[in-house]
């Protein structure tokens, strides 16, 4: 099944431990900016595997850990998770 990444565009929080960060498709992968950025360029991006899960793309392109998105009743996105911490999606 074709993943439709626009469903996980949008600002994320990850408050109190850390900032927000913006998420987009870019390339058929999703890229993930953290804010505030000094450098646009400075961006990770993450790849689809199965369902809701993503991992990231190192350097060398072999994959790192899992981001899993998680939905709401609706199926909407509503957070996602990396190492086990939470991002709500804020807008």
């Amino acid at each position: 099944t074709e993943v439709k990444l626009s469903d996980y565009d949008g600002y994320y929080s990850s408050q109190p431990w850390g900032g927000e960060r913006y998420i987009t498709s870019w390339q058929g992968n999703l890229a993930i900016l953290r804010l505030p950025n000094d450098n646009p360029q400075n961006f990770t991006v993450i790849k689809h595997i199965d369902g809701d899960t993503f991992r990231r793309v190192r350097d060398d392109d072999t994959l790192g850990e899992e981001i899993i998105f998680e939905r709401d009743d609706s199926g909407k996105i509503y957070r996602l998770v990396q190492h086990n911490n939470y991002s709500t999606k804020i807008r």
